[in-house]
């Protein structure tokens, strides 16, 4: 940072580790020093990077502040020497297949499925042959519409 009221030293902290840095003279160059420092932040998308600040606004609990990209000059002016700037990247949700499978209730179209079309594959053949159907089986989009309108089991 080239302003003199900027610290010379701050921190970063990241999952449990701290490293002292000097301040970047942009948030840009701020994430890439983010990921020089830790390792594991190497192949992080830096769009996923977020620093932040905790701060105790007058009379009120501490709160955890995020840095914007513009306010990275001004802020990191005002904080004080060793000051700790927490390096954040969310946890992603889980992909929607995964969240599907880790539900505990069995499959739409085995729950969708007549009576009549049971009592059918029941008595099929071991040739595959089946007794005639009532109702065809659920399309497709039904049963994917159903799987998409559940409410996933975290």
């Amino acid at each position: 940072m080239s302003s003199s009221a900027s610290p010379g030293v701050i921190t970063y902290c990241y999952g449990g580790s701290m490293v002292y840095v000097s301040p970047a003279d942009s948030y840009e160059q701020a994430i890439g020093l983010a990921q020089d420092s830790f390792p594991e932040l190497k192949n992080v998308d830096r769009e996923l990077i977020s620093l932040e600040v905790r701060v105790t606004p007058k009379d009120q609990a501490r709160v955890t502040v995020r840095i914007g990209r513009t306010a990275w000059v001004p802020v990191v002016s005002a904080l004080a020497q060793y000051e700790i700037v927490h390096v954040c990247v969310p946890s992603r949700p889980a992909p929607v297949n995964s969240r599907i499978l880790s539900t505990a209730e069995p499959p739409p179209y085995a729950t969708d499925a007549s009576s009549d079309e049971k009592a059918a594959h029941a008595g099929a053949s071991p040739s595959g042959a089946s007794g005639s159907r009532t109702s065809p089986p659920p399309s497709f989009a039904n049963r994917v519409t159903s799987v998409f309108t559940r409410r996933p089991v975290y």
